[in-house]
C-alpha cells in the first residue's frame, strides 16, 4: 500500500514498542486542513455518496448495528441530530484518509463523501487535525475495549493460553470491523503532525502493557518457550494483525475462521 509499511501496522492499536515516551514537541495546529489531493467533491475520482460500513460504524460509536447487513444501515434511533451527522463525518473522513492519506485528504472531500457542506464540518471539528486524531483515537479505543471486554468474560482465573488466544481472536476481529479506521491509522501513523502522533501512542502504550501483561504471564506458567523476547513476539503478534485489513475482503473470508486460524498459528510457534 502506498505512503505505508509494515513498520507502521507495527506502530499502530498497541504493537509500539514499550519506551519510556519521549519530550513532547510544540507545534502550530492550522485550522484549514486544505492541501494538495483529488478534485474537490471525488474520492478515488468520482463523485462519492454517503455509503457506511455498518461493522465500521458500530465500532466506532457504541451503537448497536447489524453487522450481518453489508449496506447503510438506517436505524439511528435514539441519536441526536448532531451525533448523527458527527458519525457520518467521522464515517467518511476514514475512508478519505484511507485512500488519501492525510496529506492528501482535504476538508472538501470529506464534507461531500459525507453529503455535507465543507462549512458544516467545522461546528464539529475545528480542523483536519482534530478529525484525523478523532477517527484514529476513536478506532483504538474500539479495539481496545473488544479485548478487554473479551478478556473480562474469561474471569481471572482463565488459562494464560486461553486468555492469549481470546486476546487475538478479539483484536483481529475488532480490525476488521473497523477496516477504514484501521488502515487509515496503519498509513498515517507517520503523517499527522508530532504531536497528535504522541497523544496516539500515550494512548496505545496501556493497551501495549496490556498485552505484555498477558505474554509475561503465559511466560511465568511455562506455557511458552523459553528464551524468545516478548516485546518482539507482541509486535509481531500485532503487527500481523493490524495488517490483516489490507488483505482482507468481506465478500471472500469468514472473520471468525481468519481469527481462528491466526490464532493457532501464533499459538503453536508460541508454545512449548
Amino acid at each position: 500500500m502506498e505512503g505505508s509499511s509494515v513498520n507502521d501496522a507495527s506502530a499502530a492499536f498497541g504493537a509500539l514498542e514499550l519506551s519510556e515516551p519521549r519530550p513532547r514537541r510544540r507545534t502550530h495546529r492550522h485550522g484549514g486542513g486544505s492541501g494538495p489531493g483529488i478534485p474537490q467533491g471525488t474520492v478515488n475520482g468520482r463523485r462519492s455518496t454517503r455509503t457506511i460500513n455498518p461493522a465500521y460504524a458500530a465500532s466506532l460509536y457504541d451503537a448497536p448495528v447489524d453487522k450481518s447487513n453489508a449496506v447503510l444501515v438506517d436505524d439511528e434511533r435514539g441519536q441526536t441530530k448532531a451525533e448523527l451527522t458527527r458519525r457520518r463525518i467521522l464515517d467518511a473522513a476514514a475512508k478519505v484518509f484511507r485512500a488519501r492519506g492525510f496529506v492528501g485528504a482535504r476538508l472538501t472531500d470529506i464534507a461531500t463523501e459525507a453529503g455535507l457542506q465543507a462549512g458544516s464540518l467545522y461546528y464539529h471539528f475545528a480542523s483536519r487535525e482534530a478529525l484525523v486524531e478523532e477517527v484514529m483515537s476513536t478506532g483504538h479505543r474500539r479495539v481496545e475495549r473488544e479485548v478487554r471486554d473479551r478478556l473480562a468474560a474469561l474471569g481471572p482465573d482463565a488459562d494464560p493460553i486461553d486468555r492469549l488466544r481470546t486476546a487475538i481472536r478479539g483484536h483481529l476481529l475488532a480490525v476488521l470491523a473497523c477496516t477504514d479506521a484501521t488502515s487509515a491509522s496503519i498509513k498515517m501513523i507517520g503523517q499527522v503532525p508530532p504531536d497528535i502522533r504522541e497523544r496516539l501512542l500515550d494512548q496505545q502504550r496501556a493497551y501495549g502493557n496490556l498485552w505484555r501483561d498477558i505474554l509475561v504471564e503465559a511466560r511465568n506458567a511455562g506455557r511458552i518457550k523459553d528464551g524468545l523476547d516478548l516485546s518482539i513476539v507482541r509486535m509481531t503478534i500485532i503487527g500481523s494483525l493490524n495488517w490483516s485489513v489490507e488483505w482482507y475482503h468481506v465478500d471472500k473470508g469468514n472473520p471468525e475462521k481468519i481469527a481462528d486460524d491466526m490464532a493457532q498459528v501464533m499459538l503453536e510457534g508460541l508454545q512449548r
